[in-house]
């Protein structure tokens, strides 16, 4: 757990620390996935600007390598 888990304290209870549904507000999708999943796996991995460098050659690189395959069967 990150530091921000803390022991319980007299506003809230142990591990209460971050808690979206009781703050009332919405959650877009990116925090919503992460409040889900965690970190992603080269995030959790390798440096941050690697990692960064790597999410996007996925995005890119997957649809142009099934297209491919699509194309020469």
């Amino acid at each position: 757990m990150q530091e921000v888990h803390r022991p319980r304290t007299l506003f809230a209870a142990q591990g209460a620390y971050p808690n979206a549904p009781a703050q009332g507000l919405t959650m877009n999708g990116p925090a919503e996935r992460y409040d889900a999943r965690g970190r992603s796996v080269p995030r959790s991995r390798l440096p941050f600007g690697v990692a960064v460098l790597v999410e996007r050659l996925l995005v890119i690189l997957l649809p142009v390598i099934g297209i491919d395959r699509v194309e020469s069967l």
